[in-house]
């Protein structure tokens, strides 16, 4: 292999290296903006949901470790936990 075959080979390999690199970030940036549009959905869902129809906030709380949740429903309330309004 001449000077002139490794200079084109190096050449080839950074162009090669570039466009993977390129396509990795297009993925990455695609990947985060579809996370990111699920969890705001999520969350407008849920808070369209609460407060209730009749305008209570209801919440379930867990004696056990202090841990306090706000539901739509008491009926989403676990075993361990105990239902407010």
């Amino acid at each position: 292999m001449d000077s002139r075959h490794v200079a084109e080979w190096a050449r080839r390999t950074r162009v090669s290296a570039r466009t993977r690199m390129t396509k990795k970030m297009v993925l990455l940036v695609t990947g985060s903006a579809a996370v990111l549009c699920l969890a705001g959905g999520g969350i407008a869902y849920a808070a369209g949901a609460i407060p209730g129809a009749n305008g209570v906030i209801n919440g379930c709380y867990n004696s056990n470790n202090g841990n306090l949740r706000v539901v739509a429903t008491t009926a989403s309330c676990r075993n361990s936990e105990t239902a407010i309004s």
